[in-house]
């Protein structure tokens, strides 16, 4: 009987943690962005889409645009400060929720892709008439960057990467290649609790504010509600595209001035927790790797935070912004 009421006690424990994350639903439709959400409805790959995307134009504009592309767990709300920042230095912000993301479409079917990403969000471009654009990418959205200026150069007017991943090749290191069954199981287990551990020790190189607290909620609320599984099976087919699309190799066609934001306490590596601890001491090294990957980008400016990690732009605004539209102003 005690082991039976102990196991009961230990269910109950887990469904009340599980329950008390908040779920937003699928297409995080209960929580609110900072900006206005547009939508661009479209068909790819015979599948009627959504990109949801925030339009922010200045009250005196420069002449620019700025397009921000969110990392893997993150969401187009997640650049709220970021918009601010550059909106009042003049520049028009377009920042959309990638298909299989946040707010977007989450297909049943859907063959991912960088090109396919990159032409979706091409698409989205022309839909209100911009053409010319600097690129602001970060983590994931680093690689989709990196792609968008490989395929349309000339499109691109500048090139911002902040905290990129894909400045290694994990799969080239030793990092073992996962099937997206295996992957959908493991995303089933998303929580509020596990993003956050993971956050903590990955993104902001140990420490925690309680602001971090409503991304994390963000994110994990995505897996709370009832459209659990879709949102779960595609993650698992994203990150199936990050492992196997690296754009490692291409970083010395970039053609276009690039500046390259770096937390070198950073150690994201995409799959790290499946590898063996000698693999795993060998990726993810951002206070090296930033610097690699600056001298194999023809037009590279490389600016480097010693003591943050892989969201600078949230861990310390103060120094990052300044940074940032420095670094834009000189390209």
């Amino acid at each position: 009987m005690k082991l039976i009421l102990a196991f009961a006690f230990m269910v109950l424990a887990s469904t009340s943690a599980f329950a008390a994350d908040p779920a937003y639903g699928p297409e995080l439709q209960g929580f609110d962005y900072p900006f206005p959400v547009s939508h661009f409805r479209f068909e790819s790959q015979g599948e009627k889409l959504d990109m949801a995307y925030m339009d922010v134009k200045p009250a005196h504009p420069n002449g620019r645009t700025v397009v921000l592309l969110h990392g893997k767990n993150f969401c187009a709300a997640t650049w709220d400060t970021t918009i601010h920042a550059l909106s009042d230095a003049g520049y028009r912000v377009i920042a959309p929720d990638q298909v299989g993301f946040c707010k977007s479409t989450k297909p049943a079917h859907y063959q991912y892709s960088f090109q396919q990403l990159a032409e979706n969000t091409r698409a989205l471009l022309k839909s209100v008439g911009v053409e010319k654009i600097t690129l602001l990418g970060h983590s994931t959205g680093g690689m989709l960057a990196v792609r968008y200026a490989l395929m349309h150069p000339a499109e691109v007017e500048q090139l911002a990467l902040v905290s990129p991943i894909g400045l290694e090749d994990w799969k080239a290191k030793g990092v073992p290649w996962q099937g997206v069954d295996a992957l959908y199981k493991q995303e089933l287990q998303t929580s509020a609790a596990k993003v956050r551990a993971y956050e903590r020790a990955t993104y902001y190189a140990g420490t925690w504010k309680p602001d971090y607290d409503k991304w994390v909620e963000m994110y994990a609320g995505l897996y709370a509600g009832p459209g659990r599984d879709i949102v779960a099976w595609n993650s698992a087919l994203l990150y199936d595209m990050i492992y196997s699309q690296p754009v490692f190799y291409e970083l010395d066609k970039l053609a276009m001035p690039v500046l390259l934001i770096i937390g070198d306490k950073d150690t994201t590596a995409i799959g790290k927790a499946a590898a063996s601890p000698e693999v795993q001491a060998t990726v993810g090294h951002y206070d090296v790797l930033g610097k690699e990957a600056a001298k194999r980008i023809p037009k590279a400016t490389l600016v480097e935070f010693a003591d943050l990690g892989h969201a600078s732009f949230i861990q310390a605004p103060d120094r990052f912004f300044p940074a940032l539209l420095k670094g834009l102003s000189e390209r």
